[in-house]
């Protein structure tokens, strides 16, 4: 999971509910969009964080070193 100590609690929803739409979790992507910005755009914002999220994962895959872990933050 992320570390929620250096961020604010939007900063956090917002990366956890990027994290449930990628790991599958729509329900839990929802609760963090509800949180977020209300019932008129969470069913949008999901979807939004599902795309954004499977994006930047094919770009860290894509990296020189595949993805692998470097040991940095």
């Amino acid at each position: 999971m992320f570390r929620t100590d250096e961020v604010s609690g939007d900063e956090n929803a917002f990366a956890q509910m990027l994290a449930a739409a990628v790991g599958g979790e729509r329900e839990d992507a929802l609760i963090f969009a509800l949180a977020l910005m209300g019932t008129r755009h969470a069913f949008e914002a999901v979807q939004l964080a599902e795309e954004m999220g499977f994006a930047l994962l094919g770009l860290v895959r894509a990296g020189p070193d595949g993805g692998q872990p470097s040991g940095l933050h």
